[in-house]
């Protein structure tokens, strides 16, 4: 079980002196080099800056829990410890709400979960879910309870919310690039998207239901009623049809695309009556029966799109920023840091009224017209981190 632990409590006091006292042959300053076999502690501002490095894949690590510090010393009471920044160190992959509106779930591209609390209009770290034996990618909310269904490089996982543990797994799928619930939690059934189709997987045990023709897939979305589903990759946007929870055996519509028109990102809007896919610099609104265009918007390159409980409000993360969208107008634009290729991940919060952002290194709770409310991070992608008690916090297994 992973717990975390305020830099000012004793266990992170301990594992402060742990670090400290490996340090006599190595500079505290400095990362290790491959052949250092004691342990280290760099300070963690010295480890974003110089993340991505071959010393990552030379260094050996040691225990079960992932982070910032490659080989932690043994410390009586202590089977494992380690140290993490409070805000993603890598760019953001996924980012959603809770069904309540009062948990924020964050995965990144360091292969990481964090959960978050929203209070009082301020989010404080509930924990981080780090292993070493596990990257985790993309995730989904349970519509009914405190948990999340999470896919990593050993397949999915149940996660429970209140303590941050893997409840249930199985290792059957293991590309997963999306993951959505059927808008009828009633069904038991849970979307997957992989490289090779879209997987209907049963909620409870996490095994297979039944798999979709072999098409390629970048992302999926339900239709409103749960008996479609609406995909989209670099050749085509497709329509999946139902029938008593399994697919046809061929796609119901599809329209063809050009390469430069690719689409990446893709909404059934709550009404049902559209569906918007991102392009790589448009935003298309699609007929669902037919696929016919009836709009074109241009935008920023590389968007991910989140619409509103109704259809009036989009946002879409663009490469290094986000943007507020009605009827074909932008409304509001703010910029974030990118990292890698990376593009701000969005997610509404249930009530409507707040949008969630996650950059690189930047977890940004919004007003409707991009007007910050909190954040965790800074533009400076070191998010604050100065050593213990400055942004970082002690993930300790007991």
């Amino acid at each position: 079980l992973a717990v975390l632990m305020r830099p000012t409590q004793p266990i992170a006091d301990a594992a402060r002196e742990a670090a400290a006292s490996t340090l006599s042959t190595t500079n505290s300053n400095k990362l290790a080099t491959a052949n250092e076999v004691t342990t280290v502690f760099a300070s963690p501002a010295e480890l974003l800056r110089h993340r991505g490095e071959p010393i990552w894949e030379a260094a050996k690590r040691s225990g079960s829990l992932d982070g910032m510090v490659l080989q932690p010393a043994k410390r009586p009471g202590l089977d494992e410890w380690q140290i993490e920044t409070i805000a993603p160190r890598g760019r953001v992959r996924d980012i959603g709400w809770s069904a309540d509106g009062t948990m924020l779930a964050v995965s990144s591209s360091d292969g990481h979960l964090r959960l978050y609390h929203w209070q009082d209009r301020k989010l404080t770290l509930g924990w981080i879910l780090a292993r070493s034996d596990h990257r985790f990618t993309v995730f989904d909310w349970d519509p009914l309870n405190p948990a999340l269904v999470v896919a990593s490089d050993q397949g999915l996982c149940w996660v429970d919310a209140e303590s941050g543990s893997i409840i249930r797994q199985n290792s059957n799928l293991v590309s997963a690039r999306r993951i959505k619930w059927h808008p009828d939690p009633a069904t038991n059934q849970i979307g997957v998207a992989t490289r090779e189709g879209i997987v209907l997987v049963n909620s409870e045990n996490l095994e297979a239901i039944d798999s979709s023709p072999r098409i390629e897939v970048y992302d999926f979305d339900w239709s409103p009623a749960g008996d479609k589903i609406v995909t989209t990759s670099i050749a085509a946007i497709s329509i999946l049809t139902l029938n008593n929870g399994k697919f046809d055996a061929v796609p119901d519509t599809t329209r063809r695309l050009k390469r430069a028109a690719a689409c990446f990102d893709v909404a059934w809007l709550p009404s049902g009556q559209l569906i918007a896919a991102m392009g790589r610099t448009t935003l298309v609104m699609c007929q669902p029966e037919t696929l016919d265009e009836l709009s074109r918007s241009k935008l920023p390159p590389m968007a991910s799109i989140d619409y509103r409980s109704n259809d009036d409000l989009a946002a879409l993360g663009a490469f290094a920023q986000v943007a507020t969208w009605r009827d074909g107008k932008m409304l509001s634009r703010q910029n974030y840091p990118a990292q890698q290729g990376g593009r701000p991940q969005v997610a509404w919060h249930p009530s409507g009224d707040l949008l969630a952002i996650g950059a690189s290194g930047i977890i940004s709770i919004t007003e409707q017209d991009l007007m910050e409310v909190f954040r965790v991070g800074a533009n400076n992608h070191i998010v604050g981190v100065e050593g213990f008690g400055q942004g970082a916090t002690c993930v300790v297994s007991q």
